[in-house]
């Protein structure tokens, strides 16, 4: 708010909200010449004025910093990231991007050069996974300075530069009676609500922010009808509340009255007396639940309690529920629909096939070799 009497408040270098709720931006150009202009939110005022402080002849030089380069990145399209992938890119930044490249000329830095960067992080000790996200933040600002015209290629885009990650682990997915135990656990360590956040999760395919995010009026009871469409982000301590989910859709799941879950759903809505944007499922003091904090005091306590064996992390809610609809017999591409994922292959990741399950499919080739007449 702006404090009263002032016509304006600063908020961010060179830019200032006035009283009338709107963000004035202000630079002066490689000429001295000093230009405004009012924008109705903080970030295109931010975005408007660090695109006019560009020096054209620095542009055209390729003379810029690398830095400078990732600070216009972040200026022009950090509003677009997710807080906790921002939060990532900008720890990879300081801790290995910028003692290393950050005051190199943009122009000046080659593929030799990016190559030489890795090459250098790994005799460090620098895990593989570590120096495919760096690779990838680099990838990120030369493609800023090639659409800025700064520079003819991308140097990180050559092949010698990608790093081969190692084989991931297999993602640990749950049973039905696993999730059974789990439920239980919950409901006596932490309370029913939390109980039923968990099955929503491992039989709706819910992320844990969705599940965070959910509101009385994303249940539509008369028409059996959930809507995922907001996700709620933990970073550095900091709750955010997003009206959209990962991908950026929002998805209907049409939950039939079958499914045990949706019942409970409902009773659960009726009993509280939930009604408009009052949170689905809330933390002890019935304030928008902490994913983090959450992970800690409600999964991993119930994990514990079910004696759960390597137990998994909350996202392994979707891929259980993938799982169990797989061998339900349900198509992949309905699945997908489910999950709310981009492509089939992402899907196909997700689907954990069981040991019987495969020997099960081989028993059947083997009895369609058997009934199959052999040549002599």
């Amino acid at each position: 708010m702006v404090p009263e009497g002032k016509q304006r408040l600063r908020v961010a270098e060179g830019v200032y909200k006035k009283a009338n709720g709107r963000f004035l931006a202000t630079f002066r150009d490689p000429g001295h010449k000093q230009h405004w202009k009012e924008f109705p939110k903080q970030a295109e005022a931010a975005n408007w004025r660090a695109t006019g402080r560009l020096d054209p002849r620095l542009v055209l030089s390729g003379k810029r910093p690398l830095a400078e380069v990732w600070g216009k990145l972040l200026d022009h399209h950090g509003s677009q990231l997710k807080p906790t992938t921002r939060q990532n890119w900008e720890q990879e930044w300081k801790a290995h991007i910028a003692p290393a490249l950050g005051n190199w000329p943009i122009g000046k830095v080659t593929t030799v050069v990016v190559k030489d960067y890795l090459a250098a992080l790994e005799k460090k000790g620098i895990g593989a996974a570590t120096r495919h996200k760096c690779r990838s933040i680099l990838h990120r600002i030369f493609e800023e300075a090639l659409e800025n015209g700064e520079i003819a290629s991308n140097p990180v885009a050559a092949r010698g530069t990608r790093v081969k990650l190692p084989q991931r682990k297999k993602a640990r997915v749950l049973t039905s009676e696993e999730v059974a135990h789990v439920v239980a656990a919950a409901a006596k360590v932490s309370g029913p609500s939390d109980a039923l956040a968990i099955e929503s999760m491992c039989f709706l395919g819910l992320r844990v922010g969705e599940m965070a995010g959910l509101q009385a009026r994303d249940v539509d009871a008369s028409r059996g009808e959930i809507t995922v469409q907001r996700t709620v982000s933990d970073v550095g301590g900091h709750l955010t509340v997003q009206d959209s989910t990962k991908t950026g859709v929002y998805r209907v799941l049409p939950v039939p009255a079958e499914l045990p879950v949706w019942g409970r759903l409902v009773s659960h809505i009726r009993e509280r007396g939930l009604i408009g944007q009052a949170q689905l499922f809330q933390s002890t003091g019935g304030n928008t639940i902490r994913p983090n904090n959450w992970r800690r005091r409600v999964w991993a306590k119930a994990m514990e309690n079910a004696a759960i064996l390597d137990p998994p992390t909350p996202h392994s809610g979707r891929r259980t529920t993938a799982s169990l609809l797989s061998a339900a017999g349900v198509p992949p591409a309905t699945i997908q629909a489910i999950l709310g994922h981009s492509t089939l292959q992402q899907t196909g990741e997700y689907i954990d096939v069981p040991k019987e399950e495969m020997e099960h499919g081989f028993r059947r080739l083997a009895a369609l070799f058997a009934a199959t007449p052999q040549s002599s």
